[in-house]
């Protein structure tokens, strides 16, 4: 059964600007920080390969979104508001400069929110449904 979701990421450098992801499968959140994790580890391994970043103007969150794409597989596509609609959660990562500030989970059906950090989220759903985060 596929559990659909959204990583929204937002960088807040006075504007809220978002790139939202659909992803068709494994959204729980105990599968979410496994693709959150990818991500951020992805991103870390190819900032001093592809990016000099010291010179680098594309924001975190950016390198985060692109970061999911690249670090994870399966089924995913950039998104408009009315794909969104099938999802069962929406997952807004919140991010600075150089790391992510925190996160919002909604579960969609019952409106039901939680927040914290990504190393609180990682304690919280680590071992729900079997899987388990490094």
């Amino acid at each position: 059964m596929s559990t659909r979701a959204v990583y929204r990421f937002v960088k807040e450098d006075g504007i809220r600007v978002y790139t939202d992801i659909y992803k068709h499968h494994d959204g729980y959140p105990s599968g979410a920080v496994l693709w959150i994790q990818n991500a951020v580890d992805y991103e870390k391994e190819q900032r001093e390969k592809v990016f000099n970043f010291k010179d680098q103007k594309l924001p975190y969150a950016d390198r985060l979104a692109i970061s999911f794409l690249l670090g994870n597989t399966g089924f995913r596509q950039f998104t408009e508001p009315e794909i969104n609609s099938d999802a069962a959660f929406i997952y807004t990562i919140h991010a600075s400069y150089q790391d992510i500030q925190y996160i919002n989970i909604l579960t969609v059906s019952t409106g039901h929110e939680w927040k914290g950090t990504f190393e609180e989220m990682c304690e919280v759903y680590k071992n729900i449904g079997g899987k388990k985060t490094q």
